[in-house]
């Protein structure tokens, strides 16, 4: 798809709805399987001798983090079950956009349901210090990765009309790009001799 602009310049309302639902039910795909192991060891886990020897508040970070997986695994299937069952209502713009935040609600259950099992995994293996601290790096981590950056990018997207995203403006090769990174603004007009 070398060359050409994206997305699509030509593309009509219907067709940029169904191509972001595809995309959408796509990027679920990709998270599901994690959320569906993450949610299988933990119920293995919980069947395990040594699961009787956690502590009272570790059982606790279990219990969430157990209910943030399969909460996870809801909000994530939500969108495939709901697509299916309204096939063909012609409601695809009002599913997107409700799709779209259940895909988001679900990632947010996915980050507690991480940080719960890294905790619990190296606050048993290693200690509270270790646990916390691991934790924090994980938690921080997917913060950075998966609000701030892309909140950032929105913003930068919205920086005015006319305007290309921050992340376009001095790509060399995109149209209105520049060669020149530190270059602000369309390249210069050449003459036409």
């Amino acid at each position: 798809m070398r060359g050409r602009p994206w997305p699509p310049a030509r593309e009509d309302h219907r067709t940029r709805v169904n191509r972001e639902l595809s995309e959408l039910l796509g990027e679920l795909r990709v998270a599901l399987p994690g959320v569906q192991v993450l949610f299988g060891f933990l119920l293995a886990a919980a069947f395990q001798p040594r699961f009787a020897l956690l502590s009272a508040p570790l059982r606790v970070v279990f219990i969430v983090t157990l209910l943030s997986s399969a909460v996870s695994v809801v909000l994530l299937v939500a969108p495939a079950a709901q697509h299916r069952l309204r096939f063909r209502a012609r409601d695809k713009e009002p599913m997107l956009l409700r799709f779209n935040r259940l895909a988001i609600a679900g990632l947010l259950c996915l980050g507690v349901a991480l940080a719960g099992a890294v905790l619990l995994v190296t606050t048993d293996l290693d200690g509270p210090v270790v646990g916390v601290s691991a934790t924090g790096g994980l938690l921080a981590l997917v913060v950075t990765l998966w609000l701030v950056e892309p909140l950032q990018r929105r913003r930068g997207e919205r920086s005015g009309p006319g305007r290309l995203p921050v992340h376009v403006r001095g790509r060399p090769g995109h149209p209105g790009g520049t060669s020149d990174p530190g270059r602000r603004g369309p390249p210069p007009r050449l003459s036409r001799s």
